[in-house]
């Protein structure tokens, strides 16, 4: 995978296939509990999409008080990226789409 951290804004990256880290796909620095966060919103995302039927889920956004963590879903393969605060995510997003 591309280095993604080279987009404005991403502190950190790594692919997930079936919630698990694909090996070198890591880049940057990912804040505490990464591979949690990413575990719990693609099986929140399959949950909206299957149960709601609502469609295809493509990206989501979690923001905290001192933390922005964005998880785009692609075929077979999830993106995470830690964001810096104040950060525009949805041009962060379409980034990230374009190359990978």
């Amino acid at each position: 995978m591309e280095d993604l951290t080279k987009i404005k804004g991403v502190l950190g990256c790594a692919a997930y296939a079936a919630s698990s880290l694909e090996a070198g796909s890591q880049f940057g620095t990912l804040g505490d509990r990464a591979s949690e966060i990413e575990q719990f919103w693609a099986t929140a995302a399959s949950v909206i999409s299957t149960n709601l039927q609502m469609g295809q889920v493509r990206e989501m956004l979690v923001r905290g008080r001192s933390r922005q963590v964005l998880l785009v879903l692609r075929e077979g393969r999830n993106i995470l990226c830690e964001l810096a605060q104040g950060t525009d995510w949805k041009a962060v997003s379409a980034e990230v789409r374009r190359r990978t």
